[in-house]
Order: C-alpha cells, then structure tokens, then sequence
C-alpha cells in the first residue's frame, strides 16, 4: 500500500514539475491550495503538503505567507514576463494542438465555417495561372505590387493616403508588428498598450524585452490624463493600440477622443503603432490616427487572416517612405523575400468580388451571435460591463466567487481553453474577467458544458473555504 501511495505521489509530482517547466504554469501562476489541492487530486493534505515542500526544494514554486503558493521564475530565465499570464501560458503548448481540445471559446480568429471557403478556391485557382515570373522567382521586398496597388485604393476609402511606395506586404499582421518593434526598439524601452490589450501586444515583454506599461481603458475610453502622465514620466518609445474593435473590449475609438490622443503623443514623439486587424468586420465608418496623422509619427498595420483564413498568411503595414524602406530592409536581410503565392491569392480573391459580398454575410452572422453570446453569458452568471460595438469579442466578468484563473483551470481538465484576464493586462489585472469569440463559443453542448465547469470551480471555492 505505501509503495503504492509514494508511486502515486511521485507521478502528481512529475506532473507539476513538467507543467511548470514547459510553461504551462508560468512565473506568478498561483497553485490551488492545500486543501484544493489535495480534494483535486483525491490524496490526504499531509500528501499535499509533501508534494509542495518538494516543490519548494526544487526552487519550482514560492510561499508568499498567507497568499499562498506560486510558481518562481525559473533559473536562467531572464526574460520578462507579465507577472501573471496564465492563457497565454496555456495557449503556447497547445498552438498547434487544437484537436485535443473539445472548446477553445477564447480563441482570436473566425470559425472557419463563416469563412469564404468556394471564393478561396476559386482564388487558388485563378493564381495559379499567373504568369511562371510571379509564380517562381522571389518576391519584390516591399511585397507583390499589384495587391500594393489595390491596398492603396482600399486605405484611401477608410480616409488613409498611401500610395503603393508607403505599403510593404507581410507574412501577418504579427510579423508586420514584430518588424516593427525590431527596427524601432532596444532592449529595456517602454512600450505603452492599453489596458486591458491584445495578447500580442502582452507578449512584447518577453519577445521584445520591452518595458510594457498599460494605459488605463475604462468605459470603453482611455484614459488620457494617465496617458499625458505616462508619456511624460517614461518617455516611450511606441505606442501599440487598436482604433477599430479594440481586442479584447470590442468596441472603437471616439472621434473626439481620437484628436486629443494624437496630440498627446506627437508632443512626445511617441510613434503609433495602429493594428487594425479586424478593419473588415467593422459595422460602421470609424476614425483611424494613420488617417487624422497623415502616416506621420503613425504605421497602421492590417491583415486578412481574420476575414479569409488563418492559413492564409498575409498582411500589410501603410507608413512613411523612410520607414517602409527601413522595414523592406530588414525583411530582406532577414527572410530574403515575402510568400509572394499568398499575396497572389489575396489580390485575386479581393479583384473578385466575392470577398466584399462575403463580407456582408459574415457580419450579419457574427452579429447575431454576438448578440446571442451576451445573452447566454449573463444567463451563466456574468457581467458585459462594455457593450461591444460590433466584431467577434465579448469581454465579460463573472460575479461568482471563483477568479478567472480557477475556472480556467477547472475547464482545462474538461478540455476547454480559456482566456483569462490577466493574461491582457500588462500589469496582472482584470482577475475576474475572460475573453471570449461569439463564433467559436456556441451551441447547446458547449454551453451544458461551461456551465458545469462554472458550477465546479464555484464547489471548489467553497470547498477550499470550508
């Protein structure tokens, strides 16, 4: 029986180890408590409590008093880390592994049901019958000209001049950011995002080792007096933001707000990095700084991976000449070249016609389920303290005694990924809060489920008070 109880133990201990050093549990994570813990794992405390004094020895985890323990930045880990990110923990391990998963209702792209799939086609095979020249030889560093030349007409119809010179194609919208941030920062500058942010932007600390500081966003605004005070106190460098469909909140940029902003950080010479990604699943005309600004001080980054396919990578940043060449530059040293195939497919798909009539479609539908997500949310027990104005997101809070972090992690064993707040607060906030995509977040079996994965971790919350 006892050599039994110590296999057992062993393997719960070999368990935590591998999570906490393959990132699944990051620096900050707090663990369940003792009693939690050992209810979880269906052991006696005394087990629990060796299990986490193993722990402790091996440097993996910290007691911090009564709060109780967390996971310790690892050895010779010297990155920076938002101190507490725990989906984006989650979500690195399991990219390329969403088939073990049943739900990933936190996810940042379209159900690829919704997406065009016969015009995508028929795009493939259009391209496939452009002249050997475009199809075999390496691409122009600033990207397929034909597909510049069409951005430039689509940009000046959302109030933005570039002509084809101010546009370089990018294999994303994510590597056009990165490029960005490559050319533009060093090691320790200070990067301002809202707050909450994308989880891209969340990152730059550690792919970047920026210094990520997070501009209060409150009622669907930022907050400009912090922002005139962060700007003076720290001196950014950047300053990465969504006019458009802010991730996670949904909603867009006053106009009046807008012209102030600017204002605030052209004083400074902040330079604006705008991702407007979602662009194409706006409901109404909204106002963009790379259109107020003229492109000076600002670069406005876009992509179709959300309105075409994910596979599909492809995406585009509109700038000054000066920075475009220094960004074609560094592609070039970098890459030697662009994926000119799928800027061959995109121009082809957009030419069409087909891709604006799907358009139509899909934010009809994305509507509707947004609409229908928010009912079901607040149904379940949580709050939409900010009404998106339209796109795929619903930032929500729950109102139970469990904090995001516990249901994400009872979900987790139930197969579902979650994004919790913190892990889009550059500062750790947002505890109560999750980010979830009214189109991967849908049906009668899913709902059966998180509700059950609710009512668990609430059991557990008082279970672990009893």
């Amino acid at each position: 029986m006892e050599a039994r109880l110590s296999s057992r133990l062993d393997t719960i201990l070999e368990d935590k180890v591998r999570d906490i050093r393959s990132g699944l549990h990051g620096p900050g994570y707090k663990l369940p408590s003792l009693r939690q813990f050992a209810i979880e794992q269906r052991i006696s405390k005394s087990s629990a409590v060796e299990i986490y004094e193993r722990l402790v020895a091996l440097e993996l985890i910290e007691a911090r008093g009564q709060k109780g323990f967390f996971v310790r930045r690892l050895r010779g880990d010297s990155r920076h880390k938002s101190p507490v990110n725990e989906a984006l923990a989650l979500e690195a391990p399991r990219r390329g592994r969403r088939s073990l998963l049943k739900y990933h209702p936190s996810g940042g792209w379209v159900d690829a049901q919704l997406l065009p799939s016969d015009a995508l086609r028929s795009a493939l095979r259009e391209a496939s019958r452009a002249p050997l020249s475009d199809l075999m030889s390496y691409s122009d560093c600033q990207g397929y000209l034909p597909l510049r030349n069409l951005l430039s007409d689509r940009l000046l119809r959302a109030g933005i001049e570039a002509g084809p010179n101010e546009i370089l194609i990018a294999d994303s919208a994510s590597m056009a950011i990165d490029l960005i941030c490559r050319l533009l920062l060093k090691p320790g500058d200070t990067v301002l995002v809202d707050n909450p942010t994308s989880l891209d932007f969340a990152a730059l600390r550690r792919l970047h080792l920026a210094n990520v500081v997070g501009v209060p966003f409150r009622d669907g605004q930022r907050d400009l007096d912090k922002l005139a005070e962060l700007v003076t106190r720290l001196r950014p460098k950047l300053y990465l933001m969504a006019s458009v469909l802010h991730n996670p909140t949904g909603v867009n940029l006053p106009a009046a707000q807008a012209f102030d902003l600017l204002s605030i950080l052209r004083a400074a010479s902040v330079y604006v990095v705008e991702d407007d990604v979602y662009a194409d699943l706006a409901e109404e005309p909204t106002t963009r700084l790379a259109a107020l600004s003229g492109l000076k001080g600002v670069a406005y980054v876009g992509s179709f991976s959300k309105t075409i396919s994910g596979g599909l990578r492809c995406g585009f940043i509109s700038a000054e000449p000066d920075i475009i060449e220094a960004l074609a530059t560094l592609t070039l040293d970098s890459s030697f070249g662009l994926n000119s195939l799928t800027s061959i497919i995109v121009f082809k798909l957009l030419k069409s016609g087909l891709y604006r009539r799907n358009l139509s479609v899909l934010r009809n539908s994305i509507t509707r389920m947004r609409l229908e997500m928010i009912r079901s949310l607040r149904e379940a027990g949580f709050e939409v303290p900010i009404e998106p104005e339209g796109g795929i997101f619903v930032w929500a809070r729950w109102t139970g005694a469990a904090d995001a972090s516990l249901i994400a992690e009872t979900a987790g064993k139930r197969q579902v990924l979650l994004a919790t707040g913190p892990s889009f607060s550059p500062s750790g906030d947002f505890g109560q809060y999750m980010r979830f995509n009214c189109t991967l977040a849908k049906g009668t079996a899913f709902w059966k489920l998180f509700r059950e994965i609710l009512a668990d971790a609430e059991r557990s919350v008082c279970k672990g008070g009893a």
